[in-house]
């Protein structure tokens, strides 16, 4: 059985595939963008523009920045209350730094992307403790 900072030494890559990732594009409205959430139950979608990150909209955003505004949420597009080139990490780099940028930057999701800036996962708390429980299941 491997130990623990063996284990949080290993590449963010070693994680499991989110299980669900959803997009959108920059001119996505807020409604369509807001059913999208609700429909996957899910706490964010990414927003890639010709397949690359431009930025995520979070349960966050849109208590920060929709809720309470006199907003046509029809017409009003996701590019306008997203979180822009939101922090991302690369393949290679290691559970414990991802760990510690999402704690100091108050992230719930971190963009795994390639050197092209193409989305490859998402990875949120709940991967990282699967990875580190299936190590101990073993």
């Amino acid at each position: 059985m491997a130990e623990i900072h063996e284990l949080l030494d290993c590449p963010v890559s070693s994680l499991e595939s989110a299980a669900q990732i959803q997009a959108v594009s920059p001119s996505t409205t807020l409604a369509e963008t807001l059913k999208l959430l609700q429909q996957s139950d899910l706490g964010a979608v990414i927003v890639l523009d010709a397949g690359k990150v431009r930025g995520i909209f979070t349960e966050r955003d849109f208590l920060r920045r929709v809720c309470g505004k006199s907003l046509d949420l029809t017409q009003e597009r996701v590019e306008n209350q997203m979180t822009p080139s939101p922090y991302s990490v690369n393949p290679g780099d290691p559970i414990a730094s991802v760990l510690l940028r999402m704690h100091m930057g108050g992230f719930r999701h971190m963009l795994v992307v390639d050197e092209e800036d193409r989305l490859l996962n998402v990875v949120s708390p709940r991967e990282i403790v699967s990875f580190l429980l299936g190590a101990y299941r073993e």
